[in-house]
């Protein structure tokens, strides 16, 4: 299997992931358990959390 080594733009958008997800935090309830961030080919940057009722 080939790895391929982070860039600093990956650790960029792994550091949006995780902001998202902290900024949602719901102190223990749980709902948000997955924060996301996706990089487009044109730049731009889709960031998300998922909401479980």
């Amino acid at each position: 299997m080939k790895t391929y080594s982070l860039t600093q733009s990956d650790h960029e958008l792994i550091s949006m992931a995780l902001d998202v997800l902290e900024r949602n935090f719901d102190d223990g309830v749980y709902n948000h358990t997955v924060g996301g961030a996706i990089r487009c080919k044109n730049g731009k940057v889709y960031l998300g959390v998922n909401w479980v009722r």
